[in-house]
């Protein structure tokens, strides 16, 4: 053999892209759940080469590539389904029809090489269009899973989203759809009631409240807000997650509300992530909520010390949606999280008391970095280069006087998982921002629904802001959508910058375009300020796609 043969695994070069690892489940090797959605591989052929025949190529390297080459395939969110030998799997026939399928593909290319009856090239075209018919009976029959991706529902049908909403706080649902919702109370009996574009439930919604998409239904965004004269806050109505971390300021005054939205009970641990370290009593373990409920946790029932509060929700059967309501500050709710080595929190007003929450879930101390993005570029917070927040510990950090009353996104990098949220302050209110990982901020379209005030007298003031922690300039497209007329403006974005767009007062919804590493979140100041992401549209939402890979 010829010493510069390419020694890149054949796989990978008919795949026509470099090797790289492969992760079991949808998690990363640093514990993220990555989001970002590649298309489809294209397979090259490189010109055969003297040395190098069909016969000395590895037969289950072909088969990798043929069985895989029947489903869709991305670049970080693959989950991996090692086939095992037949012996383990008598009792799932569509796994045995890929193991037979392999076994023919042994067979077929051994003949074929030890002949050379075909040239290299012809043989592995007739192996390929072999293996995919085969591949293909095999995965018609395939059920289908329990989706691995915590943000992942079936596409077109039982689309969910959970509102939040909490006994002395009563607030209003404002929302559109494109097609029919269903809307109803968690743990009401009551029919429930159908909705079709704009979504309105009332004005004093004050339990959980559930929306489900018709499958027929190509658009779906609800925003659930409680406001007044001196406070404002706001959250998304989100889909369920199977993990996730919520940053809390300080326990007292702070709840803790999980729903069940599903059909079935589901089972989970939480895990209280304190400044002195994790909290993780009997009745935090192994907890059951049956479906369609909800539960409230008190945290000052949990932590005594005063501090911050990192809250790690895990399930170990069904997935949940969990929400937190602050008010020891000020009024606001805290939305899920990740953890990542590389955050971003967007929206963070000019003149504002600006504090940083960090919670290091691991069992080794982390350093962290925390810097600040102006639409003048990235510059660094100075004494906060290198922060050390201990094993298993949650931290608190204020920056106000770094930053220096600037508006922008807050930029936290660590040398290992991370969570971390952004409190900024004005006056009596209060707003968290959780800092989403920059591997999550992907490419795709987003909607926000805009709340109009209902009994405010203050008038609202929306702004779309947009941080680019990329490497090259993009253009986003921010379509805004009154009652009359829909608009689209392109908001230009400099590496490591930050623009602000303000919203017309007509305005009902905002979507964009979201380009890769661009963070986008939505500042409504009515008194009190809130601040909240732009979620997916329904139709984005689906399965993580799956790649059987065929081992011996």
């Amino acid at each position: 053999m010829s010493e510069n043969f390419d020694e890149t695994p054949m796989s990978e070069r008919l795949r026509g892209r470099r090797p790289r690892s492969r992760h079991s489940n949808n998690e990363t090797p640093n514990g993220s759940t990555p989001e970002s959605f590649a298309t489809e591989p294209q397979l090259h052929t490189a010109a055969p080469q003297a040395s190098k025949t069909v016969a000395d190529i590895p037969v289950s390297e072909i088969a990798d590539v043929a069985v895989s080459a029947v489903l869709p395939e991305v670049e970080d969110d693959i989950v991996d389904v090692a086939v095992p030998p037949p012996e383990s799997i008598a009792t799932e026939p569509s796994r045995n029809a890929l193991w037979q399928a392999k076994s023919i593909v042994q067979a077929v290319l051994g003949t074929t090489a030890a002949s050379r009856k075909f040239p290299p090239l012809e043989a592995f075209g007739a192996v390929i269009l072999l293996v995919l018919g085969l591949v293909f009976v095999g995965l018609v029959s395939m059920r289908p899973q329990e989706p691995h991706d915590p943000h992942a529902v079936m596409p077109g049908a039982d689309v969910r989203l959970v509102c939040p909403g909490f006994t002395n706080y009563p607030g209003s649902i404002v929302g559109q759809v494109r097609g029919n919702a269903n809307y109803s109370i968690v743990g009401s009996t009551a029919a429930a009631v159908a909705l079709q574009e704009q979504i309105a439930p009332g004005t004093a919604v004050n339990t959980p409240s559930m929306l489900v998409a018709a499958p027929e239904a190509s658009e779906l965004v609800a925003r659930f807000a409680i406001q007044s004269d001196s406070y404002l806050a706001a959250a998304n109505c989100s889909a369920p997650l199977a993990s996730q971390y919520l940053l809390f300021p300080d326990a007292a005054g702070s709840v803790l509300q999980i729903v069940n939205p599903d059909q079935s009970d589901a089972v989970f641990n939480i895990t209280i992530i304190g400044s002195k370290g994790e909290i993780t009593k009997g009745d935090l373990r192994d907890a059951k909520l049956q479906s369609n409920s909800m539960r409230e946790y008190q945290l000052s029932d949990y932590v005594s010390d005063t501090g911050p509060v990192g809250i790690r929700l895990q399930n170990t059967s069904g997935r949940l949606q969990a929400t937190g309501l602050v008010n020891s500050v000020g009024l606001d709710m805290v939305s899920a999280s990740r953890t990542g080595l590389s955050l971003v929190a967007a929206g963070v007003p000019a003149l504002m008391g600006v504090q940083v929450i960090l919670t290091n879930p691991a069992t080794v101390r982390v350093n962290v970095s925390i810097k600040v993005m102006t639409s003048e570029g990235i510059t660094d917070l100075a004494g906060f280069n290198s922060v050390v927040v201990e094993a298993s510990q949650s931290k608190i950090v204020d920056v106000t006087e770094a930053i220096m009353g600037r508006s922008g996104a807050v930029l936290v990098s660590a040398n290992n998982d991370i969570a971390a949220s952004v409190v900024v302050t004005q006056g009596d209110d209060v707003a968290v921002i959780p800092a989403v990982p920059t591997t999550h901020l992907v490419a795709e379209p987003l909607l926000a629904s805009i709340q109009t005030p209902a009994t405010a007298t203050i008038q609202a003031s929306v702004t779309v802001e947009l941080a680019n922690a990329g490497e090259r300039s993009v253009s986003v497209p921010v379509t805004l959508r009154s009652a009359t007329e829909e608009t689209t403006v392109p908001i230009e974005i400099a590496p490591g910058s930050f623009a602000s767009y303000q919203v017309p007062a007509d305005t009902l919804q905002v979507g964009l375009e979201r380009a890769n590493m661009v963070a986008a979140v939505l500042v409504s100041n009515q008194g009190g300020i809130a601040v909240t992401g732009l979620p997916v549209e329904v139709r984005n939402t689906g399965r993580t796609p799956l790649r059987v890979v065929v081992r011996q």
